[in-house]
């Protein structure tokens, strides 16, 4: 969930403070969050990388390496439902990151595979990729609790 809410950062017009996620931060045992969503996209993604970057190391630490790889999906897989619309060419490293990620989690391939399927295809719209963001998170919410997607 804190992966979700800081990718919401690169939303147009967001409102962090909204979602909390200081709060949820301090539930897992991590360092306060300071997000804004101020600013021109660029800068927005970049203190949003750099946050994630440090909360994933946390993560690493005080829960496990499975963890911080759950998180860096949720957060990758945001961004780039939120970016790839005007961003497309993000695409084939955001694939990337999320297939090493998912390797790292221990997540079956297969849940992974229709978004990057759809990343790593040239003539996916952005409704294609945020569709398959959906899918993935999903699959992955039924995984985790132990159910078969």
């Amino acid at each position: 969930m804190l992966g979700a809410k800081l990718s919401l950062t690169l939303a147009p017009d967001a409102k962090v403070e909204a979602w909390e996620p200081e709060a949820i931060a301090q539930m897992l045992g991590l360092d306060g969050v300071k997000m804004d969503s101020s600013g021109a996209l660029p800068a927005r993604a970049a203190r949003l990388l750099k946050t994630a970057s440090e909360l994933g190391g946390e993560l690493a630490t005080q829960q496990s390496p499975q963890h911080a790889a759950l998180f860096e999906i949720a957060v990758k897989s945001n961004a780039i439902a939120t970016l790839y619309g005007s961003h497309p060419k993000l695409a084939p490293n955001v694939a990337a990151a999320i297939e090493a990620a998912a390797g790292r989690a221990g997540i079956e391939p297969s849940l992974c595979e229709p978004l990057l399927k759809e990343l790593r295809r040239s003539d996916s719209s952005a409704e294609d990729v945020r569709a398959a963001v959906f899918e993935l998170h999903r699959a992955m919410d039924l995984a985790l609790k132990g159910r078969q997607p």
